[in-house]
């Protein structure tokens, strides 16, 4: 959590009269500690934190009881931390009563330097920035554009498939976030036959992020160079000087080229302008971030689950090798392999790329019977929205089937999002698992390493942690020998099969 140090621009106060958050329930602040305890716990098992206050303490709980400050925000700046739980509360708030933390974003302190030019991004805009951004932006991301770069996915998966040896040992999201490296040098940055620094700007995007997400950055603010907080800076400087002299390049060109970065250059707002520099650097990180991370957990998701349910991975294959023998699928023969799509879905349902979203209440409003002040942080949980048995029967079972039939309401499946802030890059996402599992599946059979202790970590993003690590096996139908005895917190999240 990087917000209570990042804000600098103060909004008004907390308002003396808390109205209801002192009798609101939720978990016991730890001793001594308080809820500083109660956020290390969270940082430990973020999903189990959420699970015992819905179910211990219903649709509205603390975050820590009596708690006098936000998770983002500091004190004087918020009142409390509420989760919300159930797609009811969740359409009420997204579609009235809230709105996003704009003063948490984009306002570092001086030190950060150019690295704070990385910290912003479509995702973290309000009112008319944000609409201005999503009308450049959403057009790079239509179909038919996503669609036009299916060779490019086909190229890039397929050479680093070619790459697997059988009975060699990776891990699943980093051969995956290298493959998605490769392909965002050409789709997003245009650098892929760049050589030296620019070749390798991806690589240096990657790094940022890795070092963004550490929480020691932010919880021991030292600026030296061999602590996680100068690492992260001088990492961040560098690589916005970069981004600049990549800007100038693109805007130099007489026409937009192919890649995302060279066309939002050239775009123009309403009013005529350009996007300056400064948001086109944070556009990037926001838009690699957004491309990378989310489908590299995916993907080793879906992995797991399918080693865990050999009889689904044999459908899978079968589907796939009677559409495409051996090949890649074109776009149009995506509608025909009907359980490529439940399984995708399905894995999505379970484990979500984004768990929750967090938005800041705009004025007084009532909420689960209970009376709540303005600038309260609200975070809503899709993670158990995507749980609750009324919507999805049996849901913690993985049940790909069940997407032949079901086709639930926009707020009630959200795994990129929903409304005006659904992820942009929702249709590349989807296209690029899709032909990854379709030319994985019929080549490979990747083996979890046994034993398989699984734990699901990280704040915001869904993730195996470290990595769902594999051997690589040659296609051999075999399903039932990729099944392994499961362990870890994983198994709290999912109804896995104990023997098959």
């Amino acid at each position: 959590m990087i917000g209570a140090e990042a804000v600098q621009a103060t909004p008004p106060r907390v308002q003396a009269d808390r109205l209801d958050l002192d009798r609101m329930p939720g978990r016991r602040p730890m001793p001594i500690l308080r809820e500083y305890g109660n956020l290390a716990l969270f940082f430990r098992d973020p999903m189990g934190y959420l699970d015992g206050l819905a179910r211990e303490h219903g649709n509205v709980a603390m975050f820590s009881r009596g708690m006098r400050r936000g998770m983002i925000w500091p004190k004087e700046e918020s009142p409390g931390a509420v989760f919300l739980f159930g797609p009811k509360l969740l359409r009420e708030v997204l579609t009235t009563h809230a709105t996003y933390p704009e003063a948490v974003v984009g306002r570092f302190p001086a030190e950060w330097g150019g690295a704070a030019r990385l910290t912003g991004g479509l995702l973290w805009l309000v009112g008319d920035r944000h609409r201005q951004h999503r009308r450049v932006i959403t057009p790079l991301y239509h179909q038919r554009r996503i669609e036009g770069y299916r060779d490019l996915m086909v190229q890039v998966i397929g050479t680093a498939l070619d790459g697997l040896r059988p009975g060699q040992r990776i891990g699943v999201m980093d051969e995956v976030g290298k493959i998605l490296a490769t392909f965002q040098s050409d789709m997003l940055l245009g650098v892929a036959n760049m050589p030296g620094e620019k070749g390798r700007l991806i690589e240096r995007l990657a790094e940022f992020w890795e070092r963004m997400k550490n929480p020691a950055a932010h919880v021991v603010p030292i600026n030296l160079p061999f602590t996680p907080r100068g690492r992260l800076l001088e990492c961040g400087n560098h690589l916005s000087k970069e981004l600049d002299e990549l800007i100038a390049i693109k805007r130099a060109a007489p026409e937009p080229g192919h890649d995302v970065l060279s066309m939002m250059a050239h775009s123009k707002y309403e009013d005529g302008t350009s996007m300056t520099d400064d948001e086109l650097v944070s556009e990037t990180l926001h838009l690699f971030v957004g491309g990378w991370v989310s489908t590299r957990s995916s993907m080793a998701w879906t992995t797991m689950l399918l080693a865990q349910h050999p009889r689904i991975a044999a459908e899978l294959y079968e589907e796939l090798d009677s559409v495409l023998h051996g090949d890649a699928p074109t776009v149009a023969q995506l509608k025909d392999l009907t359980l490529l799509d439940c399984v995708l879905k399905e894995s999505l349902r379970l484990f979500p790329p984004i768990p929750f979203v967090s938005r800041v209440s705009n004025e007084a409003v009532e909420l689960g019977g209970y009376k709540i002040p303005p600038r309260t942080e609200l975070h809503l949980s899709m993670y158990h929205t995507h749980r609750d048995p009324e919507l999805y029967p049996d849901p913690y079972a993985f049940r790909p089937e069940r997407w032949r039939t079901l086709d639930p309401d926009t707020d009630t499946y959200l795994p990129f999002g929903i409304g005006r802030r659904v992820c942009p890059g929702k249709a590349l996402a989807t296209l690029q698992m899709k032909i990854m599992l379709a030319l994985l599946v019929q080549r490979y059979r990747l083996e979890p390493v046994k034993p398989a202790n699984l734990r699901c970590g990280g704040v915001g993003i869904m993730a195996i942690q470290p990595d769902l690590n594999v051997i690589v096996r040659r296609q051999d139908k075999r399903f039932r020998e990729s099944w392994a005895k499961v362990t870890g917190n994983v198994t709290s999240m999912v109804d896995l099969p104990q023997v098959v």
